[in-house]
């Protein structure tokens, strides 16, 4: 997976790796927040009832999940956007660009889901999947391309931007000098895996996803560029949306 180009990496100093931290953290309650908003308004518009009944119930309508996610990503894009203004991090050429060969990279976020689902079947963990399956539900075919769009195309994007993109050199901006050679490069990768785990408030998900967010940004790294970690996290949901889909739509 390494590419050959350009060595320049992301430079954030220690100072600024700070920064960002604290940018993010107010970012990603506010983004929260917004989302929080923009559910209940579409809560009353669609469902008529408050937000706090749809959220208990074991399925989602497809609009409650796409303007949850619509709410948080708007605040996570202008999170991402203040930070990176604020800090203007050194980036390597060619960071955002997208080559027709990072498509191989949607293959092992199957992989990695499989992997995952591997390391959870010994432990009979069948609730790890229970989210998905309250995203799925028997939403119409119109809704769940909606849901497919948000959850397997517009959240990778979204989100390797603002934990790759940002989190990842502001961690290791703090790390700096202070690792050693060996754990420079992974400990901010497995760091930034971990609070990915954290921000998506699943306790028994957390050991899958930081897991793979380890590897999303271990791919960052390696490549200098964002996109093999975008399609790697977009083929990772990907395949559990439509297995999800698919198990509804047989019964």
């Amino acid at each position: 997976m390494q590419e050959t180009g350009s060595t320049q990496r992301s430079t954030v100093s220690a100072t600024q790796g700070l920064s960002v931290l604290g940018i993010l953290f107010v970012g990603f309650i506010l983004s929260q927040l917004i989302g929080a908003e923009v559910v209940s308004v579409a809560s009353r518009h669609f469902g008529h009832v408050a937000a706090s009944v749809i959220q208990d119930r074991p399925e989602h309508p497809w609009w409650f999940t796409v303007s949850a996610m619509a709410g948080l990503w708007t605040g996570f894009a202008l999170t991402f956007l203040f930070a990176n203004l604020i800090v203007r991090p050194t980036r390597p050429a060619g960071f955002f660009r997208f080559k027709v060969s990072d498509l191989r990279f949607v293959g092992l976020g199957v992989l990695a889901q499989w992997i995952v689902g591997l390391l959870y079947y010994p432990f009979h963990a069948k609730s790890t999947g229970n989210p998905v399956k309250q995203v799925v539900g028997h939403n119409p075919t119109w809704g769940m391309i909606a849901i497919v769009a948000f959850v397997g195309l517009g959240a990778p994007i979204i989100e390797e931007l603002l934990f790759r993109g940002t989190l990842l050199p502001a961690i290791t901006g703090i790390v700096g000098e202070r690792a050693t050679a060996l754990t420079r490069g992974l400990l901010p990768a497995a760091v930034t895996g971990v609070i990915f785990g954290l921000a998506h408030g699943e306790l028994v998900q957390l050991a899958g996803l930081a897991l793979v967010g380890t590897l999303l940004g271990f791919l960052v790294q390696r490549t200098q560029r964002i996109w093999p970690a975008i399609l790697t996290h977009a083929g990772f949901n990907l395949i559990a949306i439509l297995v999800a889909w698919a198990s509804v739509a047989t019964k």
